[in-house]
């Protein structure tokens, strides 16, 4: 019964939270940016001392968690320098001076970055879409980044078909998102 009543303070507190924000009396924060770097991919080689442009972007095709465990696994040969989840969370995985495997000749120049999204879980939640705008703004203030392209540019894949499932919509977000 304790839980029930804690549950419903903090429900109420929530929803006066929200209707403060909708009446223009008080903003919500602004989420800020914070990078989970325990974990790193195996899969990674050196890269050369190259300029980095483009960011690709591409979508999981499965929960954050399973993307993660198959980054960990070196029999994968697979990985990408960051994975943002549904939830917000953003996982770094390569290092940024490495090399990530996620985009074949793409590799040796660009900064992968993963978004959580599979069949049933289509688009970006808010937050999600948050934090990779704010990773790429991150990204984008200590690299001279000009262009952000989905998979599909450069690799015969239809990736990332579960957030943007057209190059019109890709670009639209682009558009939209002033990057």
């Amino acid at each position: 019964m304790k839980s029930w009543v804690y549950f419903l303070k903090l429900l109420r507190d929530l929803l006066d939270d929200m209707i403060a924000y909708f009446e223009g009396r008080e903003q919500l924060p602004t989420p800020q940016l914070s990078i989970d770097a325990s974990r790193q991919s195996p899969n990674q080689s050196a890269r050369d001392d190259v300029p980095l442009d483009p960011i690709v972007l591409h979508n999981t095709d499965g929960r954050v968690s399973g993307s993660i465990d198959h980054f960990l696994k070196s029999s994968s040969e697979v990985s990408a320098h960051y994975l943002v989840g549904r939830d917000g969370a953003v996982y770094r995985m390569v290092p940024e001076h490495r090399k990530a495997w996620h985009a074949r000749q793409e590799n040796s120049r660009s900064i992968g970055i993963e978004l959580e999204a599979y069949k049933g879980a289509e688009g970006m939640t808010q937050i999600q879409e948050r934090m990779l705008t704010l990773l790429i703004a991150d990204i984008k203030s200590r690299h001279s980044i000009n262009r952000i392209i989905p998979h599909r540019a450069v690799v015969n894949t239809d990736c990332p078909k579960w957030i943007w499932p057209t190059d019109e919509s890709f670009q639209a977000w682009l558009e939209d998102n002033e990057l």
